[in-house]
């Protein structure tokens, strides 16, 4: 049986074996939303091996809690804060998989929306606040510009987004 508590501080230190051999245990493991925040945070990693693991991983979480959410809105790019582009991608799916739970981090994933520059991000923050549905209204402006956006998915999914929270 795999040590949740273990792998989850052995993400955490500086040891890149260390943090390899703990993704690598959760890909089996059969619960580690606990291990979400470190994951996260792994998939930013410069080592394929660790990104690899850490994001087969996070596939698999489909929800997370409250305080783990609170964290992991910290981890989207500010205006002083540019994660690695993974590292924002999982902090925004991880967010849009809780739905309207994520309505408390609407403000965050609005200036995420704004400050982030990776094109993947800002699809994937786009998405999460779609995934929050009426409650994300106050979002709309930011979404009603990206409807015609040269970015054509992206475009799609503030559509998408914007008949999610009108309906």
């Amino acid at each position: 049986m795999t040590d949740i508590q273990q792998c989850i501080a052995d993400l955490a230190s500086n040891d890149l074996s260390n943090q390899r051999s703990a993704a690598a245990l959760l890909l089996n493991a059969p619960s580690c939303e606990a291990a979400a925040v470190e994951l996260t945070k792994a998939v930013g990693s410069d080592d394929e091996l660790l990104v690899e693991s850490a994001t087969g991983v996070l596939e698999s979480i489909e929800s997370i809690s409250d305080v783990q959410a609170s964290t992991l809105a910290e981890l989207l790019p500010s205006k002083t804060f540019q994660p690695h582009p993974n590292t924002g991608f999982w902090a925004a799916t991880l967010l849009g998989r809780i739905g309207q739970r994520a309505a408390p981090f609407l403000d965050q994933l609005i200036a995420a929306l704004d400050a982030s520059t990776d094109d993947t991000v800002k699809q994937k923050i786009v998405w999460a606040i779609g995934k929050i549905g009426p409650p994300a209204s106050p979002a709309s402006n930011h979404l009603e510009a990206l409807v015609n956006a040269s970015d054509k998915r992206l475009a799609r999914l503030a559509s998408q987004a914007l008949e999610s929270i009108n309906s």
